[in-house]
């Protein structure tokens, strides 16, 4: 069972997986760095610390592009999308886990004249039924043969 946000669970014996953010944080005070829960030394509470580009690497790209791709995104760090910012006729970006309506995802093509919603996998899945022309980032992320023997060794 994979638990995200699952360190805060300390009544559940577990192995803990800390992934550090990359980039780092420019106030190193506090992790999760989203909502911060615990100071920052509770790294060394972990069981394995992920380091990307070390233990794990990210690959994405855009499916289904199109001319005119508007960014409309709810993720907690939409910064992490800047590579794909310079493909876009704007951006959009909204709280971590809001809830769209079809109504202003519309208006936000009109706006925009967008041909495309660029979205990342977690916003797609709850906008996947309004029949909006979408772009899709996919994310592939591949692990190191050390993580992979951490892991096994866990399992």
């Amino acid at each position: 069972i994979l638990l995200d946000d699952g360190f805060s669970k300390f009544d559940i014996a577990k192995f803990d997986i800390l992934v550090r953010p990359n980039p780092e944080p420019k106030l190193k005070l506090c992790l999760p760095s989203g909502a911060y829960r615990y100071p920052f030394s509770f790294y060394k509470f972990g069981d394995f610390i992920a380091h990307e580009g070390q233990t794990h690497f990210r690959k994405s790209e855009i499916l289904n592009k199109s001319e005119k791709m508007v960014l409309v995104t709810a993720i907690a760090n939409p910064a992490r999308l800047e590579a794909f910012f310079g493909e876009c006729v704007g951006q959009v970006f909204f709280p971590d886990h809001y809830d769209f309506s079809k109504e202003e995802l519309s208006e936000i093509l009109q706006t925009y004249g967008a041909t495309s919603l660029l979205m990342t996998q977690k916003d797609y899945v709850k906008v996947k039924d309004f029949g909006l022309r979408v772009s899709l980032i996919t994310l592939e992320v591949t692990l190191s043969k050390e993580f992979k023997k951490v892991l096994a060794k866990q399992i």
